[in-house]
């Protein structure tokens, strides 16, 4: 069988209620993707410099994609929110990033 050759894109919101297993299932599509390394930032709370770490981290170009997923993107800090915003606008090439959210809220 063929690898089957998908675009990924740079960004994502994956929105899931609770009990609704938003985590599991996120997981699991990121170990489905080909030649993928996961940066999980999980930190609580997520803080200014964990982004601009990431930032540095991915701008390395040490991996052939990289899929960063941001869990909980609701409970950020207006600050990160920013810092975030600068990494979403200026995406690293091979970089995806997958932000969850119980809501829309």
């Amino acid at each position: 069988m063929q690898p089957r050759n998908i675009q990924i894109g740079c960004a994502y919101l994956v929105i899931g209620a609770p009990g609704s297993n938003l985590t599991n299932r996120v997981h699991t599509w990121i170990q489905e993707q080909p030649a993928t390394v996961c940066i999980h930032v999980s930190e609580t709370p997520i803080r200014v410099e964990h982004i601009r770490t990431l930032h540095t981290t991915t701008r390395a170009g040490t991996h052939t994609h990289a899929i960063v997923w941001i869990p909980n993107a609701h409970q950020l800090h207006a600050s990160v929110a920013n810092a975030l915003l600068k990494f979403l606008e200026e995406p690293p090439p091979n970089i995806s990033t997958v932000l969850s959210s119980p809501s829309t809220d």
